[in-house]
């Protein structure tokens, strides 16, 4: 990989990785304990919130509206596979500062 393209990655992960800050100062106080970027069989949830009776709020990070289709997808797909840990899904889209649940 060239220095540039790998310069170019690198701002987009530190960019996306704000925006989960930001997300997180938002809503951490709703859980009593959160996982970032939490790697799974289908791929990757970019925050999950557990909430004290056990059941998980999934969200999804888009830069702004546009994707948020993908974005759907991925929850959709995230809920099948943890059926019974699931509570909410939710895309938060940076631009907006606004969270929205699925």
């Amino acid at each position: 990989m060239s220095k540039k393209k790998k310069k170019k990655k690198d701002m987009y992960q530190q960019r996306e990785q704000d925006q989960i800050d930001t997300l997180e100062d938002r809503v951490a106080h709703l859980y009593v304990d959160s996982k970032r970027n939490y790697k799974y069989n289908l791929g990757e949830l970019d925050y999950v919130g557990i909430l004290p009776n056990g059941k998980w709020d999934i969200y999804e990070v888009k830069t702004s509206s546009v994707g948020t289709h993908k974005a759907h997808q991925q929850l959709f797909a995230a809920k099948k596979y943890f059926w019974k840990q699931c509570n909410d899904r939710f895309i938060y889209i940076a631009q907006d500062d606004e969270i929205i649940k699925i």
